[in-house]
Parts: C-alpha cells; structure tokens; sequence
C-alpha cells in the first residue's frame, strides 16, 4: 500500500450507499423475526407484548389454538371469536437466543462487505466506521423491544418510549462510530509505519548490495591491476 491509499477518503455516496445496505438487512431482521414477527417465530417478545394480533377466521381458527394455546387461557374459546380481531399477549418474556445469531451475521456482514470492497478498490477502510456503527445502532434498536410494554402503551406513552429507543440507538451509534474510527486509524498508520519500515529496509538492502558490488569490482580491478604490474616487473627482470 502506498501512501497515498491512506490520505485518500471513500466518495460520499458510497458510503452513503453501503449504511444504506446495512440498515436494509437489519430492517430486515426487524421485519422478519424481530418486532414485527412477520415469520411467527416469537424470537423476542416482552412482558405483556403482543404475540399475534390480526382477525380470527374459520380458516386460521385451528392454527390460532395450535401455536398459541400456551398464551390462551381458553384456547376453544378462540372459536367464538370467528370474524373478530383478536390480540395474543404474552405473560412473560420470550427470548430466543437465535435472534443473537442473526443480528451478529448482520455485523459480521457489515465488516466483511468492506474489505470485500476494499479489496475490489471500490471503497477504503474509512467507511468501517458507518458501516458498524449503523449495524450496533439497529442491533441495540432491536433488542430494546423487550424493555417495551406494548399492553401499556397507549398514546403519548407509546410514543416517548419508541423516542427513547431510538435515542439509544442514536447514542450507540455515535460511540460505535468513534471508537471504530479510531481503531481503523490506529491500525492504518501501524500498517503504514510498517509498510515505510520494509520500504526502509528493502532500501537498505539495495544500498548495499550496491556497494558490496562496487567494492567487489574495485577489489577485482586491483587484483587484475596488481598482476599486471608484477608480470611487467618480472618481464624486464628476465631481460636484464
């Protein structure tokens, strides 16, 4: 790596392009298994959180008892409720580890995607810092659904903890953000010092072969112009 790789910032759009990336796949997460369950797999639901919520029909009446019968206290009651909108709540917290998993393949992704493109010459290591950041910010996000009591969200109450969340979010983000452009920093200029340290002694090196060649063809030179003089010496010796 030359110098100039680490003055040499990544274009703002595609920085902009790469968080958008990222936040898409943990609004993806969020979709799909985390708040809004749209999978019904209940990887993470709070306190008085609603489990299923939607209207009960002859169709999906017997797959209502099947999957939530633990949360109902009468799950045959559900059958006099055809043609209602119904809400299941949990009565206490689910937690399923694999959430854990998924949110970090989302930032093992968010870093791997750099280098990736960094190695492609397509980006530098300064967008490390919004691409991580951006995936802690949605993971932390995530996970502080279980602090929400959606049962006794109603109004302005409902709104203010959703504030709060992304608050916390915000603030998690900006830490991130500095620390990993910090780290990414440090790392860049050890990397360059090293770099300078091998140019250094690649450069030495060559200084010296250069005059370990010189001092051997002056050596060579003198034996050559040594032998010269003692065979002309013995030549007029041989005359007298």
């Amino acid at each position: 790596m030359g110098k100039q790789n680490f003055q040499q910032k990544t274009i703002p759009w595609k920085i902009t392009l790469i968080t958008l990336i990222v936040f898409l796949l943990f609004l993806l997460i969020w979709l799909l298994i985390g708040e809004i369950d749209l999978l019904n797999v209940q990887y993470i639901v709070p306190i008085n959180g609603v489990i299923w919520k939607g209207k009960v029909t002859e169709v999906n009446c017997n797959w209502i008892i099947e999957n939530f019968s633990q949360y109902l206290e009468n799950p045959e009651e559900i059958r006099t409720k055809i043609g209602l909108t119904i809400a299941i709540i949990s009565h206490s917290t689910i937690f399923n580890p694999m959430i854990l998993l998924w949110l970090f393949l989302g930032i093992v992704f968010s870093i791997v995607i750099v280098f990736i493109l960094r190695i492609l010459k397509i980006v530098n290591y300064d967008v490390l810092s919004f691409s991580i950041s951006t995936a802690i910010g949605c993971t932390v996000f995530i996970l502080s659904h279980l602090i929400i009591n959606w049962e006794s969200d109603t109004g302005q109450q409902g709104i203010w903890r959703n504030i709060v969340r992304i608050l916390i979010s915000g603030i998690c983000v900006s830490i991130t953000f500095i620390i990993v452009n910090n780290i990414t920093a440090k790392m860049l200029i050890l990397t360059k010092s090293s770099n300078q340290i091998i140019n250094e002694m690649k450069s030495n090196k060559k200084a010296d072969d250069l005059v370990n060649k010189q001092s051997k063809q002056l050596f060579d030179d003198y034996i050559k112009q040594k032998n010269k003089k003692d065979i002309t010496y013995v030549d007029v010796d041989e005359k007298k």
